[in-house]
Formats: C-alpha cells, sequence, structure tokens
C-alpha cells in the first residue's frame, strides 16, 4: 500500500510488522528517504546479535551451522532487500507524468557535463537595479578517469525572437583532466546595450552532441508572458541532448 506522504520513512519491512522484503515495490512514497534490511558486518568485526535478522533468514533460508556461514545469510538478505526495493520502485518511474526537476537531476551526474551562469544580482532588495555589466562563465565537468578532448559552443539567444543576437564564442580541442573541471569560456554582457537574452551552451566530440545547459536571465517575473511559451519550447530544443533522452 502507498504512503501518502511524499517522503517517507519506511520501516515497516524492518521493524514494526516485519512486512516481506519482497514487497518493496508495491510501498513506499514519492521519495523513500530510509528504507533497508539490516545484516552482520564482515565476519572480522561482527559483535553480537540482533534477532529480528532471524525472522528473515528462517523464513527464507537454510540455516547452515557456523558463524561465518549465519554472517553470509544475514548479508544475502540485505542484499536481496534492496534488490526488490530499487527495482521495483525504478520500474514505478514511467508510470506517470515526469516532471521538469525528473530531466534536471537526470543530467546532473552525467559523466561529462556542461554548464553556464552568469552573475546575478539581488532583485529581492529594496529599488534594486541590474548591474550595469554581469560577468559569465562556462564549465564543463568530468567525471571520467581518462582525459577527454571536446569542442565548446556558446551562443546568445534572444528571448524574444528566438535568434542569436551576436555570433557564438567556440573553442576547439578542449583537454579535459581525469576526473575533474575546466572552465572553458568567460565573458560578460552589457545589460545596458545587450537585448535581453538566454546563455545556450553545448559541447561535443566527434560531432556529437554530448551535453548541452542554459542560463536564461532571472527572475522570469520582470519579462513578459511569453516567456513561458519561450521555456516550454524554445528552451527545451537548447538543452535536449542525446544523455537527455536515455
Amino acid at each position: 500500500m502507498k504512503e501518502e506522504s511524499p517522503s517517507v520513512a519506511y520501516w515497516a519491512i524492518w521493524h514494526g510488522t516485519q512486512e516481506k522484503y519482497q514487497r518493496y515495490g508495491q510501498i513506499g512514497g514519492q521519495f523513500n528517504r530510509e528504507f533497508g534490511l539490516a545484516s552482520f558486518p564482515v565476519l572480522e568485526t561482527a559483535d553480537g546479535h540482533e534477532r529480528r535478522t532471524a525472522t528473515y533468514i528462517a523464513e527464507k533460508l537454510r540455516i547452515v551451522p557456523g558463524l561465518g556461514s549465519w554472517v553470509y545469510l544475514t548479508q544475502l538478505s540485505q542484499s536481496e532487500a534492496m534488490l526488490y526495493a530499487y527495482r521495483g520502485w525504478r520500474r514505478q518511474w514511467g508510470e506517470e507524468r515526469r516532471k521538469p526537476a525528473f530531466y534536471t537531476v537526470k543530467r546532473a551526474p552525467q559523466p561529462l557535463v556542461a554548464g553556464v551562469q552568469r552573475e546575478h544580482h539581488d532583485w529581492s532588495v529594496c529599488h534594486a537595479r541590474p548591474a550595469k555589466v554581469s560577468k559569465y562563465s562556462v564549465c564543463v565537468t568530468s567525471s571520467l578517469r581518462r582525459g577527454s578532448t571536446l569542442d565548446v559552443g556558446l551562443r546568445f539567444v534572444s528571448i524574444d525572437s528566438g535568434e542569436d543576437i551576436k555570433p557564438a564564442i567556440t573553442k576547439a580541442g578542449l583537454t579535459m583532466p581525469d576526473n575533474g573541471s575546466v572552465t572553458a569560456i568567460t565573458g560578460q554582457i552589457d545589460n545596458r546595450t545587450n537585448e535581453t537574452h538566454v546563455l545556450a551552451v553545448s559541447f561535443s566530440r566527434d560531432g556529437t552532441v554530448i551535453s548541452r545547459d542554459v542560463d536564461p536571465p532571472q527572475p522570469f517575473k520582470y519579462f513578459p508572458s511569453r516567456i513561458g511559451v519561450y521555456r516550454s519550447r524554445r528552451m527545451r530544443d537548447l538543452t535536449r541532448s542525446p544523455l537527455r533522452d536515455r
């Protein structure tokens, strides 16, 4: 039975009624922050005994004499419980309409990720005015243990027309370090003369786009209502990449 709360610490398996862990896929919530099944540590550090563990082992497994065998059976039960939990919950991801945050979180931990960001003034301060000039930077991050050579491109796309307001900046043959990040492009925006625009960065390898990112001006409330249409259509096109849709 599904919990109504979006955030659930579900311990009815390990504690409480001690439900079957094979039911993990049918229980839980939108975000399952605590769950699992305890096991003994490795034999060298095992100390003490937890009688709850015996319930699951006796129900499912054949008990073999010896402390080493018992420790292994507890770890096997724990492993199976996690399998039923993750396998069941991941299967449910496609059952409902996915929110934009799903794609944001999906892109963020990819092995190669592009990022672009401008400085934003504090518009919550009374009589705040945007800075005359805003700095921006493009960063490429890699969690790979081997270096990569990438081509980076930065576009300046108008909020009103969807067209580029000036020539793109490109940087070919950027060498990435092992498991690190590189600031590829830096610059500044003249907020007095430049048309309001989105920064749109992409990087590719061997002609194939690997990752994209955008940075729109903030806050959205100061722009015409068509910004919503722009973000839902044009921004989607700017940020779509092969990694996003996998």
